[in-house]
């Protein structure tokens, strides 16, 4: 904004220097201590006297603007340079920016009367009657809440502080009831028998969980190897505690959404993945192994092509006889044929149902 003020003066600076000719003015090899010197003695090299006020003191006095380290002329070529290319750019520059300065401020204009108009609006819809009354139907409800919420609270800093007194009381009461058992033999022996059977729980329990956490982490593995064969890349799936599957994108934060194709195939991961994990723990030695390992029972499924494209159909074809021994596949035509043509000779029999009737249908 500033080179834009600066315009006019540089205008007018041009004009007054291409008037003069500073070609010629300069002094080589003169300093100005030269000139000084011939000022302070009165005399010029040539003999003519100096004196302040007289034609000759001037003339030698101005010669000072023409000296080195940079030439009159020189000073000046530079400077017409420089105000000619910041005049060029001005021209473009301070138009295309008042330009576009003027176009944020026009729909800034438009935004603001559209604000207030649903601003307006608003403000007459809440000064109808009706209005205030629901305002404060809602007010005496946010009223009646907070009261609850404040009896509420009390009343369980209430039964907390009960809680922690009979807890107090049902301590002392069982240590209590523990030196009184040790007085009698028979009782003693039942306080042993149930320390002993309290250990064991434990002791089960730790390597139930162990044991537990380790499959889950196997399963997980297994069911993304099992995943990915279906959708290349990008997605993973995790299983918590409660073996909630959850899906996560690699370059997302949060779980995702999944499409009806992307569910099935997860059903299908998990499904197989335990399949497959029992049929290689089956003759296992490792005794984690051993907890997952059942028989061979086959994988029963119902149309499960119908939500997969032609290329995902081939993958879980590909994947489907290498997760059980046995697979019975209910499927309709079209995704029949495509499953023949992608199993090929690992489909060992074949059946059809034929629908006569309502109450009738033949299996051949």
């Amino acid at each position: 904004m500033n080179a834009f003020f600066s315009a006019l003066l540089i205008k007018r600076a041009l004009e007054m220097l291409s008037a003069k000719d500073f070609t010629g003015k300069d002094i080589p090899h003169m300093h100005g201590d030269t000139i000084e010197y011939l000022l302070k003695q009165g005399v010029c090299i040539c003999g003519t006297h100096l004196d302040p006020g007289t034609i000759p003191y001037q003339k030698v006095k101005e010669l000072i603007e023409f000296l080195p380290p940079q030439t009159l002329s020189a000073a000046i070529g530079d400077f017409k340079k420089e105000a000619k290319s910041r005049a060029n750019q001005l021209g473009t520059s301070m138009f295309e920016e008042i330009k576009g300065r003027l176009a944020v401020i026009g729909q800034q204009d438009d935004d603001i009367d559209d604000l207030t108009n649903d601003l307006h609006a608003i403000e007459g819809h809440l000064s109808g009657g009706d209005v205030r009354d629901k305002v404060r139907v809602i007010n005496d409800e946010i009223k009646t809440c907070d009261d609850i919420i404040r009896k509420c609270n009390a009343e369980r800093d209430k039964l907390l502080g009960e809680r922690g007194a009979l807890e107090g009381q049902m301590s002392r009461a069982e240590s209590d009831r523990m030196a009184l058992t040790l007085l009698d033999s028979k009782n003693k022996q039942i306080e042993i028998c149930k320390a002993y059977a309290t250990r064991i729980y434990h002791e089960l329990l730790d390597t139930y969980n162990t044991s537990e956490k380790e499959i889950r982490h196997k399963l997980q593995d297994t069911i993304n190897e099992i995943f990915k064969q279906i959708y290349e890349g990008g997605l993973s799936l995790t299983i918590d505690d409660k073996y909630h599957i959850s899906v996560y994108a690699t370059d997302y934060e949060g779980d995702v959404e999944t499409s009806t194709a992307q569910s099935i195939s997860v059903i299908f991961a998990f499904i197989t993945a335990i399949i497959k994990m029992a049929r290689e723990n089956r003759n296992a030695t490792d005794e984690n192994a051993k907890l997952l390992s059942s028989e061979p029972y086959p994988l029963v499924m119902d149309a499960p092509l119908s939500a997969f494209d032609k290329r995902r159909i081939k993958t879980v074809c590909t994947a489907l006889p290498e997760t059980a021994e046995q697979v019975i596949i209910f499927i309709k035509d079209t995704d029949g044929e495509l499953a023949e043509e992608y199993m090929g000779d690992r489909i060992g029999s074949r059946h059809r149902f034929e629908k006569k009737n309502e109450f009738e249908t033949v299996l051949s």
